[in-house]
């Protein structure tokens, strides 16, 4: 899939997220959606920790998935930056020319 798609696929998912939810006015809409992308970094968190033997045993039971989970979190990342009204494509493109400049 083109990066492309993926931006296109994001902003498809923030509409319909406003939609199915009838969220077209809800004031704090922007604070709900960073609240569900923390929510997918803990169950990122979680994976790694179950995937390398560190969880507590209550929580074991749960089957490790960490791409699923890192392609939650750069979703749910990129509908964010759509409620913000940022590109994310561009800010991409803008941070990565940064970081190639740094020096290490």
């Amino acid at each position: 899939m083109a990066s492309k798609d993926v931006f296109a696929l994001a902003k498809e998912e923030h509409a319909r997220i406003i939609r199915e939810y009838h969220l077209e006015k809800e004031p704090a809409l922007k604070y709900m959606m960073l609240a569900k992308l923390m929510e997918e970094m803990g169950e990122l968190s979680e994976a790694v920790l179950h995937a390398d033997s560190l969880q507590r045993a209550g929580k074991r039971t749960k089957k490790t998935d960490i791409e699923g989970e890192i392609a939650d979190v750069m979703l749910g990342t990129l509908i964010f930056s759509h409620e913000l009204g940022i590109d994310a494509e561009k800010a991409f493109l803008k941070k990565m020319a940064c970081i190639k400049r740094r020096k290490y």
